[in-house]
């Protein structure tokens, strides 16, 4: 969320300065033990980072609606692709972020 919230410069270079950054929603929630030791073996098993992320979802977003979840699903893919494109294009320039 901080590319909604920040701004942009030449070649994709964001900025967050303080006064933005207190404006950043960050949900906090406490996670179990046993949630933790479900990612670890995700990773450790090379678990796809596309079920990891859905993993993390519904662990911390949980308490939000289907519909809620899905829509920041949507942003954060916007703002990925967005990410990607850039850092493809620089890639092509012989410039990397």
């Amino acid at each position: 969320m901080c590319e909604y919230n920040g701004r942009f410069y030449g070649g994709g270079v964001g900025e967050l300065v303080p006064n933005e950054f207190k404006s950043l929603a960050i949900p906090y929630k406490k996670v179990a033990k046993e949630h933790l030791q479900q990612l670890d073996n995700m990773f450790r098993t090379e678990t796809p980072f596309s079920d990891i992320i859905d993993y993390v979802d519904t662990v911390v977003l949980g308490s939000l609606s289907d519909n809620e979840i899905k829509l920041l699903q949507n942003v954060r893919n916007r703002y990925l692709t967005r990410r990607l494109k850039l850092y493809e294009r620089d890639e092509h320039d012989g410039q990397y972020e």
